[in-house]
């Protein structure tokens, strides 16, 4: 009886591990995707601007910062943990950002150095340059998107 018990409660802890790290990796994928809608909406605004559809200019900055700031982020929001989907919540991102992680690593250092380099711009002023700043941007995050995200 006493083994069978010690062999209950084994079994009960090792699930209930396994449950804390099935939380844990979901925790981790709604942090990834509320990080990555966060970038998505600072790449919109600026947009907007950039396009001229907005009088916004004053906001570039925070905006630029801002991207900065997630960029650093993001490089922390891929741990091995979040690969595949949660029960409940569903991700785009692609086995591959695991498979070939210095791959994806070097897309995110890309990534990071074309915002720096659009904040940079922000800072220094003029429409040609920032203009010419966004588009880098966005081509380095095409270039991680097309590699490694799912279309939907």
């Amino acid at each position: 009886m006493v083994k069978t018990s010690c062999s209950n409660l084994v079994a009960g802890a090792v699930m209930a591990l396994l449950s804390m790290h099935a939380f844990a990796s979901e925790g981790e994928i709604k942090h990834r995707i509320a990080i990555m809608k966060a970038l998505g909406g600072h790449m919109a605004a600026v947009a907007v601007s950039v396009r001229g559809e907005a009088a916004n200019a004053e906001d570039l900055p925070f905006h630029a910062q801002s991207i900065v700031a997630l960029s650093r982020i993001a490089t922390r929001v891929f741990p091995a943990s979040s690969a595949g989907n949660g029960p409940s919540v569903k991700t785009r991102a692609k086995a591959r950002i695991w498979n070939n992680a210095d791959q994806f690593e070097t897309a995110l250092t890309q990534f990071q150095r074309a915002a720096a380099d659009f904040s940079n711009r922000v800072a220094s002023g003029g429409v040609a340059s920032v203009e010419a700043g966004f588009q880098e941007l966005g081509r380095a995050c095409k270039g991680c998107h097309d590699e490694f995200r799912r279309k939907n």
